[in-house]
């Protein structure tokens, strides 16, 4: 939201509505408000895009989270990305046979590489739907597919640890949410191998966080009572 203008766009929106009080965040907050509040622990969105709050009582950290051109993994963009390419490079020859084309192929309905412009002119979002390609190949023991999620799950343990080192905890709560923990059995696993055993546990937030917003709304809302009451 912050990185393409989206927040400032939305404040402006939101304020033609004349509320007595409004604020727009991101997920990462109300993600924190159901899990963590104001304590310890880490944040993680792992969806289109991927992005981390390492928390510490009232000192938080962003640390990954910016956005397509500089991250190098663990979203459905950079996993969907890798198997599109993947795709190509078996189709020019500078990479294996992979399962992943076939597999993007018969959800387009086209060969890849006729499909260049689409992927192109649909952007971000469009190509973080073939993430699901990617999966289903790993599931099925494809070479060029284990690579790929292998080295996306590296680069979301490599924040995670960074986190836990903001926090500096031997051991530290990490709650994820986001699309990509559909396949949450296969991510957890990988990254308590790539983990240092025993620094983290791993919680999946069954909650949608708009219910944090909720949250946050009523809390805030009661303090402006309370405040104008106070005056």
């Amino acid at each position: 939201g912050s990185i393409d203008g989206n927040y400032q766009a939305i404040a402006d929106f939101l304020k033609k509505f004349g509320f007595a009080h409004f604020r727009n965040g991101s997920d990462l907050e109300n993600i924190k408000e159901l899990s963590i509040r104001n304590e310890k622990g880490i944040i993680a969105i792992m969806g289109t895009g991927f992005s981390t709050y390492a928390v510490n009582g009232s000192r938080q950290k962003r640390i990954g989270g910016w956005g397509q051109f500089f991250d190098k993994g663990g979203c459905g963009y950079n996993i969907g990305r890798d198997g599109i390419y993947a795709a190509f490079c078996e189709i020019d020859g500078s990479g294996p046979k992979t399962m992943i084309r076939e597999l993007i192929e018969k959800q387009i309905n086209t060969a890849v590489d006729e499909h260049l412009s689409v992927f192109y002119k649909k952007g971000k979002r469009y190509i973080a739907l073939f993430c699901k390609e990617v999966f289903e190949a790993y599931k099925q023991g494809d070479s060029a597919a284990i690579e790929i999620v292998r080295d996306n799950l590296k680069e979301v343990a490599r924040i995670l640890e960074a986190g836990r080192q903001f926090i500096g905890e031997d051991k530290v709560n990490v709650f994820f949410a986001g699309s990509l923990l559909n396949d949450n059995e296969i991510i957890f696993g990988l990254l308590n191998e790539f983990l240092e055993k025993g620094k983290f546990t791993l919680n999946k937030l069954d909650t949608e966080p708009v219910f944090g917003a909720l949250q946050i709304a009523k809390r805030e809302s009661a303090e402006i009572a309370q405040n104008a009451k106070a005056q």
